[in-house]
């Protein structure tokens, strides 16, 4: 049986979050949780991140519409080559700032 990657979230800067493992079904819950502790300007870096899914992509999209309400936002960096393409297909790269 394939182990799975649990998400792990690091904080490496003043505002830069490291994510890193699978966003899936088994890590909505952790995600939504850091996310909503967090306003302004927010860095998540996905360059260890190996899979998102729609329902993760949701969370992180509510979460930046929350923090521009209050004039922040969450800016996708280094994302992996996977985050990066579903980010282009699903048009979540003209609404959230990404940046390779």
């Amino acid at each position: 049986m394939e182990k799975t990657e649990i998400l792990s979230i690091k904080l490496t800067g003043e505002n830069e979050h490291l994510l890193s493992g699978r966003i899936d079904s088994e890590s909505l819950d952790i995600l939504k949780d850091y996310l909503d502790e967090l306003d302004g300007e927010v860095s998540l870096n996905m360059s260890e991140v190996k899979y998102i899914n729609s329902a993760g992509l949701g969370i992180i999209l509510a979460a930046d519409r929350r923090m521009k309400k209050n004039k922040g936002s969450i800016i996708i960096v280094h994302p992996s080559g996977f985050v990066s393409e579903i980010f282009k297909i699903s048009g979540l790269d003209n609404i959230i700032e990404v940046s390779l």
